[in-house]
């Protein structure tokens, strides 16, 4: 556990409690992240997050649809996510987004969380060579916290408060 040297950071317009380390302006946008766009697209778990199965649902679809054989209601299976959560998908999209639109080369993340949304930043972070910081509120779970740090983040506690609190594990973020 350690304490942030805020002055890397920049806040990310795409997701508010985001923080995407900085070093220094590249050369040229277009090449700024293209090392790691090169990780992030090999990435085996990068690769798996959103190939789950749609799984109809089929007391609900005979319910709402009787006789409907082929329709119904379905739906997306995200617990298959590698990560085990929908969360996945979002750190995905959000991580191309950031490594596509930068100005600056990426070089790590900080986010705050209270648990499944670290996990998947420290495993798409850790599958890119990216650092990553997350800073949960000191009643998390222990085995969440270990989970983060055996992937390579780094855990930043912070005693727990409201959410419009400054010191709430978001806002510290």
């Amino acid at each position: 556990m350690s304490t942030l040297p805020l002055s890397l950071f920049l806040l990310s317009p795409l997701y508010p409690s985001l923080l995407t380390y900085l070093l220094s302006p590249p050369r040229s946008p277009l090449n700024s992240n293209i090392s790691t766009i090169s990780l992030y697209n090999s990435s085996p778990y990068v690769k798996a997050i959103g190939n789950t199965p749609m799984t109809r649902l089929n007391s609900l679809s005979k319910a709402i649809h009787p006789g409907d054989t082929k329709g119904g209601i379905w739906m997306k299976r995200e617990d298959l996510n590698p990560g085990g959560t929908g969360k996945d998908r979002v750190v995905k999209s959000i991580m191309m987004r950031r490594l596509k639109n930068s100005a600056f080369r990426v070089v790590g993340v900080v986010e705050g969380s209270s648990g499944s949304t670290g996990i998947a930043w420290a495993n798409v972070c850790r599958d890119c060579n990216l650092k990553f910081k997350c800073v949960v509120p000191d009643d998390q779970s222990k085995s969440k916290i270990e989970k983060i740090e055996s992937l390579g983040g780094d855990v930043v506690q912070v005693r727990t408060a409201g959410i419009q609190s400054e010191g709430h594990y978001v806002n510290v973020a």
